[in-house]
């Protein structure tokens, strides 16, 4: 007797076993609730409609729609119509062989076991499939050997079948390559009218793991990025050519004009009438205290914003420009300038410009500058000029931290706001005029008190009697006139016995520091506060 090419058995690391089967009937006076997944379960609906949440995206529920609910989903169901929703619930654990013996044991957290697909999966024939779950929980209680085997086999078989249609078939590398190609085709088929479950059915992967997988691939959800793509392409026509608004709307993919006009205001912040104006040449704009932004994308206001406390802008440079003093409250003299367009932040009244040109206001002209300056050299047609600007700040930023990472090392900062009535401690790294600058660009050190005083917030006051702590080995200081009764009171703060023992004012590191400068949220002033730093640290 010879054995010949004899072949271990291979032995399976993974193994599924069957925990729980409940069968719902959900009525539409039931009020939904947000359900944590504890195990691994299969939902498949037997009756119904109605809509699954999972974990903030909504899939369709009927009839031979089937899940794979994984530990720590967040899922809710809302039923849709009259009829009761109907659906099975199958819960699993899965168990790994450990040893040298295959024992089976729970694999614990830190394993991080995986099903092969989770989300919406195929349940095709439904109707084979829903027998064998109805026949897994009609015998669920079975307590004899054989019938608790036969049971653990139809489970099996259930297990199996799952994955066969829904990875054997097409393994993940497929299923990615299959919606990649879904969104190419989307790119020249924008136009027509389309639902995710379209796109899905195309692409031949389940609603939810192509909506997973589309978000991996292009970084938003298909029908954000559908939008983006009708309205790129709405945006060309409306600068390329003179057609009218019914026309490009149905160009690119609008069923009619109002739909059209309410998506790219939306989407855009203003409406296609007013983006095909404010790409002119000759536009004019007035845009109080964001004159910033409009001069690094290359346009100059017709007028400069000033303050009769704070002055104006002057590190901007537009001596020829005429000025406006917003704090006389007369508006109305902003008509003679005869702008073309308005702009505001979120901070001003939109009701005081609108009477004299059509007025926008920026909501987020915050931390995130590049995102406002991208914004608005959209609207005038200017995002390449944007782009540079950018690119400028990186470029400039990178070789400022490099310097600062030598002659700073170790050393602390703080930035105050000083007025008539206290100390104003700017934020850290992620909130304020200061900070994202300081120490997120430059990667400067901040004071301890920094973090203690304003997590989570922008500035915070500074008690006169926690000054003394304020031991910080490099102080920028500006000054606020708005509060003080009589000329230089702002600066009282400087003769304080408290403020003259502080080691940076020993040690002669107090830098003052232009106030509307480094009070502004603008790249240019971004800029100079660099070229500050850098004169006051390198």
């Amino acid at each position: 007797m010879y054995e010949q090419d004899i072949k271990p058995i291979t032995r399976r690391s993974l193994f599924y076993a069957l925990t729980d089967i409940r069968y719902y009937v959900q009525l539409l006076n039931y009020e939904p609730g947000t359900l944590m997944a504890a195990q691994y379960s299969i939902l498949a609906i037997a009756a119904g409609e109605g809509r699954l949440n999972i974990n903030g995206t909504w899939c369709r529920l009927e009839r031979g729609k089937g899940f794979i609910l994984t530990p720590d989903m967040k899922v809710s169901i809302e039923q849709d119509s009259e009829a009761a929703l109907e659906y099975y619930c199958v819960a699993f654990e899965i168990l790994r062989t450990l040893g040298s013996g295959g024992e089976l044991h729970s694999a614990s957290n830190d394993e991080a076991p995986t099903f092969p697909c989770e989300g919406e999966v195929e349940l095709h024939p439904f109707s084979w499939y829903i027998e064998l779950i109805e026949s897994i929980y009609r015998f669920r209680y079975e307590s004899d050997e054989i019938g608790s085997f036969q049971n653990y086999v139809r489970f099996q078989e259930l297990i199996a079948h799952i994955l066969e249609n829904n990875v054997a078939g097409a393994d993940q590398t497929d299923t990615r390559a299959a919606v990649a190609l879904s969104i190419e085709r989307l790119r020249h088929r924008f136009c027509e009218q389309m639902t995710v479950d379209q796109m899905a059915t195309e692409a031949k992967v389940g609603r939810w793991q192509y909506t997973r997988l589309f978000k991996q691939l292009t970084g938003t959800i298909p029908l954000d990025y559908l939008n983006e793509l009708r309205m790129s392409r709405a945006k060309e026509l409306l600068l390329c050519t003179e057609d009218r608004l019914h026309d490009i709307a149905l160009k690119v993919g609008f069923s009619n004009e109002y739909y059209f006009n309410r998506r790219f205001t939306q989407t855009v912040g203003i409406t296609p009438t007013r983006y095909r104006l404010m790409h002119r040449d000759d536009i004019r704009v007035i845009s109080p205290y964001l004159e910033d932004f409009l001069i690094a994308l290359g346009i100059t206001p017709v007028v400069q914003c000033s303050h009769s406390l704070w002055g104006k802008q002057d590190y901007l440079g537009l001596d020829e420009t005429p000025v406006f003093d917003v704090s006389s409250g007369r508006y109305e003299v902003l008509s003679q300038y005869e702008p073309d367009i308005i702009m505001i932040d979120g901070g001003m009244n939109r009701t005081n410009f609108e009477p004299y040109a059509p007025t926008y206001q920026l909501a987020r002209i915050s931390e995130d500058w590049r995102s406002s300056l991208r914004t608005m050299a959209d609207w005038f047609g200017k995002a390449d000029r944007a782009e540079e600007v950018i690119a400028q700040y990186e470029s400039e930023a990178a070789a400022a931290k490099s310097i600062l990472s030598r002659t700073a090392k170790g050393q602390s900062i703080a930035v105050l706001r000083i007025t008539s009535n206290g100390i104003a401690l700017y934020g850290g790294a992620d909130m304020g005029y200061t900070g994202p600058v300081l120490y997120g660009s430059l990667g400067l050190t901040p004071h301890p008190l920094v973090e203690q005083l304003t997590h989570g917030t922008r500035r915070a006051d500074l008690p006169l009697e926690w000054l003394h702590q304020l031991d910080a080995d490099h102080l920028f200081i500006t000054f606020e006139k708005q509060e003080s009764s009589i000329d230089g009171e702002e600066r009282k703060l400087l003769d304080h016995p408290l403020w003259r023992k502080l080691p940076a004012v020993r040690n002669q590191c107090v830098y003052e520091v232009d106030f509307l400068t480094w009070m502004n949220y603008g790249v240019i002033s971004h800029r100079k506060k660099i070229d500050d730093v850098l004169q006051a640290l390198a």
